[in-house]
């Protein structure tokens, strides 16, 4: 066979998957086309969206860690230094801190530098007369509690510190949707099969192998959900695990002279009310979107069980986009800026109502 005649056969095979099977998970080429959530954002742009994509340029492993940090970054709209995210409107001279562990949903990848929690939060505390106290962003992407635990105590911490746990999703999307209650996102990139490996770095070019590579990840990663004692036990598992991890991060930060909020963050799936923006996404999600919902329906009930009756500091936030009215939602648990505007109104109103400022 000539090569003419293997490019023309390639040529056939990519035009006829992308007709017959049209990949709906392209994340890039969906924000691009400005989805519901960005309808009233004006920081959007073409411009935007593909930094977001390009930042932070890498990202490092600390040795011995079992999380990844953002490398040094300097764009338009994101910058991140020293393994964090930059918070704006930061206090000269602050003398107190506030540190918000969590993971791709406070690093907030979705929103430029200005409208993440912590520069929200910053903002709320600077027009409240707490022009001493400087908010920094410990958001990372991909991490369970086990991780952000992880980094705390890498962090060198100061007397008097608030320190801000704000998690949920991706402990439920780690060890329930994947059936992983043990790994963490590093463990699961080494085990994945290398077939699906090759295929994901071919998916970048190829609507053939984008389509292979979606079928098998879905065969490999979602066939206990068809189980629902399996799914049940996944979702204890869990739910015990974090709290577990909560409750060591929780000591160690008292142990240290600091003062500690925990906090259930909310997601698509703990919404009271699904409109057509949340039906298209879940459309769009197809096969995907049902195992998610399975694992979080399952998953946050336990959630809320486990830290019933916590000796620490506990707020449980998953109603806390409820009541806003527009979409914000990205995908199953990121948001625009409204959404964080959420948020960052209920770290302000924690923080104050405990006497923390």
């Amino acid at each position: 066979m000539s090569c003419v005649s293997v490019l023309v056969a390639v040529g056939v095979v990519e035009l006829v998957t992308f007709i017959a099977a049209p990949v709906t998970t392209d994340i890039k080429s969906y924000r691009l086309a400005r989805p519901p959530a960005y309808h009233n954002s004006p920081y959007f742009s073409a411009e935007f969206i593909q930094e977001s994509f390009l930042q932070p340029g890498g990202w490092h492993a600390p040795p011995g860690s079992t999380f990844l940090l953002p490398n040094d970054f300097s764009g338009k709209y994101f910058h991140s230094r020293d393994g964090v995210r930059v918070t704006t409107d930061q206090p000269d001279g602050a003398q107190r801190r506030i540190l918000i562990f969590g993971s791709s949903t406070v690093y907030s990848s979705e929103v430029p530098d200005s409208l993440t929690i912590s520069s929200l939060l910053q903002r709320k505390l600077n027009a409240g007369g707490f022009q001493r106290i400087a908010v920094f962003n410990y958001g990372l992407s991909a991490v369970t509690t086990e991780q952000i635990l992880d980094r705390l105590r890498n962090t060198e911490l100061k007397t008097n510190d608030i320190i801000v746990f704000y998690h949920g999703a991706q402990d439920i999307y780690q060890g329930v949707l994947l059936g992983r209650v043990d790994n963490n996102i590093l463990d699961e990139n080494r085990r994945s099969p290398l077939l699906i490996k090759a295929l994901f770095q071919l998916a970048k070019y190829s609507y053939f192998a984008q389509y292979l590579y979606l079928r098998m990840e879905e065969n490999f990663s979602y066939a206990h959900l068809q189980d629902s004692a399996a799914v049940d036990r996944a979702a204890e598992a869990t739910a015990v695990r974090v709290r577990k991890n909560v409750e060591a991060a929780a000591k160690y930060t008292q142990q240290r002279g600091g003062r500690f909020l925990d906090a259930l963050e909310p997601t698509i799936f703990t919404l009271a009310h699904h409109g057509e923006a949340e039906e298209n996404l879940a459309r769009r999600g197809g096969k995907q979107w049902r195992a998610l919902a399975i694992a979080f329906t399952a998953g946050y009930p336990k959630l809320r069980d486990a830290f019933a009756g916590v000796d620490f500091p506990h707020e449980d936030w998953s109603s806390a986009f409820d009541d806003i009215g527009i979409p914000i939602h990205l995908d199953f648990c990121h948001v625009t800026e409204r959404g964080n505007e959420a948020i960052a109104v209920k770290i302000m109103n924690a923080l104050t109502s405990r006497g923390y400022l």
